[in-house]
């Protein structure tokens, strides 16, 4: 497997600038957002299984449920 490039890399300096938005700005938006991604990625085989829901229904309630818990909004 190849090495990711990791020169452009979120936690890099080269890729926060005004321009990429205001969550590229503030370090710690970004780790929340990174986090949240990682978690949403992970939630929706348990919610299907746990609440039988179908994958449309545990990626939206997943989504909430992960912005709720790393302090971002769902929007």
């Amino acid at each position: 497997m190849p090495h990711p490039d990791l020169s452009n890399a979120p936690d890099s300096c080269t890729s926060r600038t005004p321009d990429s938005g205001p969550w590229a700005m503030d370090v710690g938006l970004s780790l929340r957002l990174r986090a949240a991604v990682y978690a949403l990625l992970d939630s929706p085989p348990h919610l299907m299984d746990d609440l039988e829901l179908n994958f449309s229904d545990a990626l939206v309630g997943g989504g909430e449920v992960v912005c709720e818990l790393n302090e971002l909004r769902p929007s």
